[in-house]
């Protein structure tokens, strides 16, 4: 038969506690990378905004607000809105429609110009006869 172990026997647990450590560990460098990530974000966005710039005792909410308020501020000056980027691309593509029927009319006025209301005496080429 089996060799018997008692309710008291923890050799089977450590197995399981240092794997536990071990994901412990892994979890807690996960959460500092984290950390330095963010706060390397959070100091990038300090720099770009103007009433964070020269004060670095703010902290990170305020920071994640004046960022808000002056993007805001932007939106508000320029007039410009929220637009979703499937609505850019229709946008422009829309510009693209109108550029190339510009060029159209242009390459047709061109060719008016040059081949219409040139005098008598000279070539389609420019040339003086």
């Amino acid at each position: 038969m089996g060799e018997k172990t008692s309710i008291y026997d923890n050799s089977s647990l450590a197995g399981s506690r240092t794997q536990t450590a071990k994901q412990k560990r892994m979890h807690r460098i996960a959460e500092k990378i984290y950390r330095v990530d963010f706060s390397a974000s959070m100091f990038r966005l300090r720099e770009l905004i103007p009433e964070c710039r020269d004060n670095p005792s703010l902290n990170k909410i305020t920071v994640l607000e004046k960022a808000a308020d002056y993007i805001q501020a932007i939106h508000d000056r320029y007039g410009l809105q929220m637009v979703h980027p499937d609505e850019l691309v229709e946008h422009v593509t829309k510009l693209q429609r109108k550029i190339r029927e510009q060029s159209h009319v242009i390459r047709r006025l061109e060719h008016r110009v040059y081949y219409e209301e040139v005098p008598s005496n000279t070539t389609g080429q420019g040339i003086t006869l």
